[in-house]
Formats: structure tokens, C-alpha cells, sequence
């Protein structure tokens, strides 16, 4: 009977080592698998709105309340800015759709930047197989 006890015991420990105690992420339930930017805010090193006009690209929701870019190939988003402004240190701040909102982007938004030419802005959906890389030009409005 001792025997047949440590048996069990020892399979028991055993069958605990085997599980996988991985650590939950966030709740996505009900969230989609996108990964879209709708609207961009820009700042000066001070916090001033230097924005004059944004054009971004176009999102469309299809039937299935599926949401995807209008014109896949244009991942542009163009900013005019203030005439005045210094583009090699500016904040670029994101909103992200509502299908998104478990999405990240790299690199990190939100902190001073130069923007003289170019940047690239990705943005990767929670499951990793919506991937959007957005060309953001910033020019200077006159």
C-alpha cells in the first residue's frame, strides 16, 4: 500500500511538471486582428500643435465588419506642418482603430523624433499576422 501511494505521488509530481503554467495576456476577446492607424497628432518639443493638415490612408469596413486600408498599397501618411516649425524634433502620437486597440507599433510613439525625412512606423496586430509598416513624411505647410 506505501508503495502503491509513492507511485501515485510520483506521477502526480511528474504529470505538474509537464504542464505549462504560462502567464495570461490581456483579454482580447471580441477585439479583431487588426492593425491601422485612423488619426495622428503632432507636437512640438513643447507640446504646441503644429499641425496644418494630415492625410492618411483610408480605412474601409466590408461587410463581414472586417476593417481594411482602401488602397492596400498606400501606407503614406503625409503631415503639413506650421512654416515655422523645426521637423527634426517632433512628437508623433497615433490613434489606433477600433479593431486595433490590442495592436502594437514600433518604433515607440509619442516621444521626440526627427522627422526631416521620412520615418517608418509599424503597426502589428496582437496576433501577429496583420502587419502594417506607414511611411510618415512631415512638410512644411506655407
Amino acid at each position: 500500500m506505501k508503495t502503491l501511494k509513492l507511485f501515485a505521488c510520483a506521477t502526480l509530481l511528474l504529470l505538474s511538471a509537464c504542464v505549462d503554467f504560462e502567464e495570461e495576456g490581456p483579454d482580447v476577446s471580441g477585439i479583431d486582428t487588426g492593425a491601422y492607424l485612423t488619426a495622428v497628432k503632432m507636437t512640438d518639443a513643447k507640446g504646441n500643435d503644429v499641425v496644418v493638415s494630415t492625410n492618411i490612408p483610408v480605412l474601409i469596413t466590408d461587410a463581414n465588419k472586417q476593417e481594411h486600408l482602401k488602397d492596400p498599397s498606400n501606407t503614406e501618411i503625409l503631415i503639413t506642418v506650421k512654416p515655422e516649425t523645426d521637423v527634426t524634433n517632433l512628437k508623433l502620437v497615433g490613434t489606433l482603430s477600433n479593431t486595433s486597440s490590442a495592436a502594437s507599433i514600433s518604433p515607440k510613439m509619442g516621444i521626440l523624433a526627427d522627422f526631416s525625412s521620412p520615418r517608418t512606423y509599424t503597426v502589428t496586430s496582437y496576433n501577429k499576422k496583420n502587419i502594417v509598416a506607414y511611411s510618415v513624411r512631415v512638410i512644411k505647410g506655407q
